[in-house]
């Protein structure tokens, strides 16, 4: 298991934050997901042979949102 944050933008209130964390959690490979409003970061517990950055960003940016390592 890893332990990462990454940076968010565009996240406004606590719904986008939720937003962002549940789609997260819904990755393969992630076990935890959770995300900060204050400081617009993204703190994933996940399975480094399963889990894949391009699929987190992708997800991030469907919902109008940014993400980066």
């Amino acid at each position: 298991m890893k332990i990462e944050e990454f940076t968010l933008t565009g996240l406004h209130c606590p719904s986008c934050a939720r937003l962002v964390q549940e789609d997260a959690s819904k990755l393969d490979g992630v076990k935890n997901a959770v995300v900060d409003l204050a400081t617009q970061k993204l703190r994933l517990i996940y399975d480094e042979n399963i889990f894949q950055f391009t699929k987190l960003e992708e997800s991030i940016k469907s919902v109008g949102f940014g993400v980066s390592r």
